[in-house]
């Protein structure tokens, strides 16, 4: 027993000892403080863009940046470089400092980008049968609300065609070829991919045979002809 005793002994002082010096360690350490950061500012759109965030604290110091709440994947130093800058990175960025000791957040930089608007899904290649619609359409992102649209066929402009919707009615061969959009804002005017309208031919008419029946019971083979895509011929 006696030898337990001792052996409980050892390990009571061993678990104090490393608390002690935990807490030695812990008191020696000092949190994160921010001491400096980018300051907010407006930029144009085009090249690169690089914000930075200074801190002290005991080593090593961990950086994590935050863009409109959301963490920057892979954004681990000191410095966030953003390529290619347009309005899609316009928003509030920070900064959060941590280490074993704490954490310390740097104040909200505002970044204005001042740029034409982003198109972010564009017109679609489409198919589509002779006395068919079509309808092309884009999604575009602006800082700025007076955003207007102006379509092209073949690189000329269509009159009236100002929406962000182009609906074609009937479409005709005459109506194959590329289309393509402009997005405008006051800072300029982003020209989106063209996409191809194919119109195809209607396809050959189906047959189908049926019979009559009449009160003499009499079967009279009658052909039926359907024109156009579909057809119930039941």
């Amino acid at each position: 027993m006696q030898r337990i005793s001792r052996i409980l002994g050892g390990l009571r002082q061993a678990v104090l000892w490393w608390m002690l010096s935990f807490a030695l360690q812990a008191a020696d350490g000092t949190a994160p403080v921010i001491t400096g950061s980018s300051q907010s500012q407006t930029v144009n759109a085009g090249g690169n863009f690089t914000l930075t965030v200074s801190a002290t604290g005991t080593a090593p110091l961990a950086y994590a940046w935050w863009f409109e709440a959301l963490r920057v994947p892979g954004a681990t130093n000191s410095t966030l470089v953003i390529t290619n800058i347009n309005a899609l990175a316009s928003g509030t960025y920070l900064a959060v400092v941590t280490n074993t000791f704490g954490s310390a957040t740097s104040a909200p930089i505002e970044l204005t980008v001042i740029g034409p608007p982003v198109i972010l899904v564009g017109p679609t290649n489409q198919s589509v049968y002779t006395g068919q619609p079509a309808i092309f359409s884009v999604t575009a992102f602006s800082r700025l609300t007076n955003v207007t649209y102006q379509w092209f066929f073949q690189g000329s402009s269509l009159p009236e065609a100002t929406n962000q919707t182009l609906t074609l009615v009937n479409v005709t061969t005459n109506n194959a070829g590329a289309y393509a959009v402009q997005v405008n804002n006051n800072n300029g005017g982003t020209t989106s991919a063209a996409a191809q309208l194919t119109v195809l031919p209607l396809p050959p008419p189906a047959l189908a045979m049926g019979v009559i029946h009449g009160e003499e019971r009499l079967r009279v083979p009658v052909l039926y002809t359907a024109y156009g895509i579909e057809a119930n011929l039941s």
